[in-house]
């Protein structure tokens, strides 16, 4: 029932899981800002986010809460509660096995359903996003604001104040949540000049790896190519 729904539900700025999407939706979206980049006149920046195991650390009651914020009605949510409703378990250790405890984080690993529970999560993240005050960045009137494969997430800044404006997004994401976001892997891309080492806690990179590829400033756009060839 969710696969039917999630190109409705689903913005087109997410492509993992999703039929008729493709990684390199994600990484020709990067690649044509900084292609474009003479057209950018602010300070703009691109923000590579790193969750920390996010499909194990999301809330449960934060996966109810985004079924009934999409509406998929009672029947269905009740029958979701059910299967994660009393889930536990145990760590197997040199010298045996723990007791077991309640699980209250994780989708479940291996359950086809999963990956539409988890986008569903991410989707109230793009929503929350689109909803907030903070500013993406814009090329021949349109604005990039977010990207995601799954939960490899990229967020476009148009200036260096909205790094502090997008942090206090993902902080409030991450409580209502549980997705816990590594600050130490995160990285900041700057589209033109910029001579800061960090901005916010956050390492300012003029490389970075994005989905196996290697991406700089001034690269060779053919450079990308091959090395998906």
């Amino acid at each position: 029932r969710i696969k039917d729904v999630s190109d409705d539900v689903i913005d087109e700025t997410q492509s993992g899981f999703m039929a008729k999407r493709h990684i390199s939706n994600n990484i020709r979206l990067v690649l044509d800002i900084l292609d474009y980049s003479d057209l950018i006149l602010d300070d703009s920046f691109i923000l590579f986010l790193d969750f920390y195991k996010a499909f194990d650390s999301i809330e449960h009651e934060f996966i109810f809460l985004s079924l009934r914020k999409f509406g998929l009605g009672d029947f269905f949510c009740n029958a979701i509660k059910t299967l994660y409703s009393g889930a536990n378990s145990s760590i197997r250790m040199k010298n045996g096995t723990t007791s077991r405890f309640c699980l209250k984080r994780g989708v479940r690993q291996g359950c086809l359903i999963s990956p539409y529970l988890f986008l569903l999560c991410t989707q109230i993240l793009t929503s929350y996003i689109a909803n907030s005050p903070m500013k993406g960045i814009n090329i021949a009137d349109r604005e990039a604001v977010i990207s995601q494969l799954a939960d490899d997430t990229t967020i476009f800044l148009k200036n260096v104040n909205q790094v502090s404006i997008a942090l206090k997004i993902l902080d409030d994401f991450s409580k209502a949540s549980g997705f816990i976001l590594n600050l130490n892997k995160c990285q900041l891309l700057p589209i033109n000049n910029c001579n800061d080492h960090s901005i916010c806690n956050i390492a300012v990179q003029h490389e970075v790896t994005y989905l196996g590829l290697i991406i700089c400033k001034d690269q060779n756009p053919e450079l990308p190519l091959i090395s998906l060839q």
